[in-house]
C-alpha cells in the first residue's frame, strides 16, 4: 500500500541533518554518490565524524517521528471510518427487517 505522505518523513529528516551539519559547521568533501553510509564515511573530513554521525542519526530520528505520526493518524482516521461505516449498517439493517 503506498504512501504518498511519507514523502514530508523523508523531507523533513533531510532538512534536519543539514541543518545539524549547518549548525556544527561541518560536511563532506564531495557527495555521497550512492547515499550509503560507507559513501559518507569516505567523504566525511578526518576528525568530523562524530559531527557526521549526528547528522546521520538526528535525520533518521527525524524521519522515524514524522513517518510515526502520519501512519498513526491515518490508521486512526481509518479506524473511525470504520466504525462509522459500521454504525450506519447497523442502523439500516433493522429497518430493513
Amino acid at each position: 500500500l503506498m504512501k504518498p505522505k511519507l514523502i514530508a518523513a523523508a523531507i523533513l529528516g533531510g532538512m534536519s541533518g543539514v541543518l545539524t551539519g549547518v549548525i556544527l559547521g561541518n560536511g563532506l568533501v564531495a557527495p555521497p554518490s550512492p547515499g550509503s553510509i560507507f559513501a559518507y564515511f569516505t567523504f566525511t573530513p578526518k576528525g568530523e565524524y562524530v559531527g557526521m554521525l549526528l547528522q546521520v542519526f538526528i535525520a533518521a530520528a527525524v524521519s522515524f517521528v514524522v513517518a510515526f505520526f502520519l501512519l498513526k493518524f491515518d490508521k486512526e482516521l481509518r479506524q473511525e471510518a470504520r466504525e462509522e461505516k459500521e454504525a450506519e449498517q447497523a442502523a439500516v439493517e433493522p429497518a430493513n427487517a
